[in-house]
């Protein structure tokens, strides 16, 4: 039984500040060992984004091995779930029950620089903390989704 938190995990590493879906990270799910596989992209680099995030963790395994030779094991299954963050963005403001809040936190989202405007409003108006449960929620959803179409058994 897989722990939810592996995949949630595994899906915030490969969707962390990625602009280019062609060029992002892939995480596989080796299903003997329940561990989880990053390929695709230079250790340096991604080790860089997980210290900034304060992700890194034991249960990552990277290697430079090619996508290629992963296809057709079936010890490995492709984690293929992507999340834009403006998805969450938005869905959280369209939570707000404030009609005055919500239409200045939407302002701020579609305006120059919107994510850093965003936070500083949500930080002014003290919903930083209720973001991120929000934002942790919608990918707990994620995950979960993930392993209900993959018919992987999971624990939270």
């Amino acid at each position: 039984m897989i722990k939810i938190d592996l995949i949630k995990n595994a899906i915030l590493d490969t969707n962390l500040g990625t602009l280019f879906y062609d060029n992002k990270p892939k995480a596989y799910l080796n299903l003997a060992k329940e561990q989880i596989l990053i390929v695709g992209v230079e250790k340096q680099v991604y080790y860089k984004q997980l210290i900034f995030h304060d992700l890194l963790r034991d249960d990552i395994v990277n290697k430079d091995e090619e996508l290629i030779a992963l296809n057709g094991d079936p010890n490995y299954l492709l984690i293929d779930v992507i999340i834009f963050y403006s998805d969450i963005y938005l869905a959280y403001i369209n939570s707000i029950k404030d009609n005055v809040l919500k239409e200045k936190l939407n302002n701020s989202f579609h305006g120059k620089d919107r994510i850093v405007e965003l936070k500083k409003l949500l930080i002014a108006s003290n919903l930083i903390d209720e973001f991120y449960i929000f934002k942790d929620k919608y990918i707990t959803v994620e995950a979960i989704n993930w392993c209900i179409s993959n018919n992987i058994e999971f624990e939270r």
